[in-house]
C-alpha cells in the first residue's frame, strides 16, 4: 500500500511420499581379501525427477558374508552410498529401497585373490609305482 518492497524467499522441496531410488555400482567384480570394496551410490528422486534430501535410504546385502559399511544413511543432494567388502568368493545382491516402497537392486561378483593363489602337491612317503605316463609341464 505504501509502495515498499518487500523480498520472500521460497524454496521447494521434492515429494518424498513419491520417491524412487536408483541403485549404481562403482565396478562388477570385487576381490574377496576384505579391503577391495564396490561403492554404492543410491540415487533419490520424486515422482517428477527432483532430487531428494534427507530421504532414509536402507542398504541391505543377501549375505552374511559381505559387509556394508553403513546399512542406514540419509540421502544428500539426492545420493546415498554405501561400500561392500567381503573374505568369500561368491556373487552378492545388494538392495537399496527408501520408505515409499521403490527398491532397486545390483549384483556384485567376489573373486579370489590371484595374486596370494598357491597350489600345494603332496606327495606321499616311499616307492610310487608309475604307468602309462606322460609328461606334464608346470610353470
Amino acid at each position: 500500500e505504501n509502495g515498499g518492497k518487500q523480498t520472500l524467499i521460497v524454496s521447494f522441496v521434492g515429494d518424498s511420499s513419491t520417491a524412487q531410488v536408483d541403485l549404481q555400482k562403482s565396478k562388477n567384480e570385487v576381490v574377496a581379501d576384505g579391503n577391495d570394496s564396490a561403492t554404492m551410490t543410491a540415487t533419490v528422486r520424486d515422482a517428477k525427477g527432483n532430487l531428494l534430501n534427507d530421504v532414509k535410504v536402507t542398504f541391505n546385502v543377501n549375505s552374511a558374508a559381505a559387509k556394508l559399511s553403513q546399512t542406514e544413511v540419509n540421502s544428500h543432494d539426492g545420493s546415498a552410498t554405501a561400500t561392500l567388502t567381503s573374505l568369500k568368493n561368491g556373487d552378492y545382491t545388494v538392495t537399496a529401497s527408501v520408505s515409499s516402497g521403490s527398491q532397486a537392486n545390483q549384483q556384485l561378483n567376489f573373486i579370489g585373490d590371484q595374486s596370494t593363489a598357491a597350489l600345494t602337491f603332496s606327495v606321499p612317503s616311499g616307492d610310487i609305482t608309475v604307468t602309462n605316463t606322460a609328461p606334464l609341464h608346470m610353470t
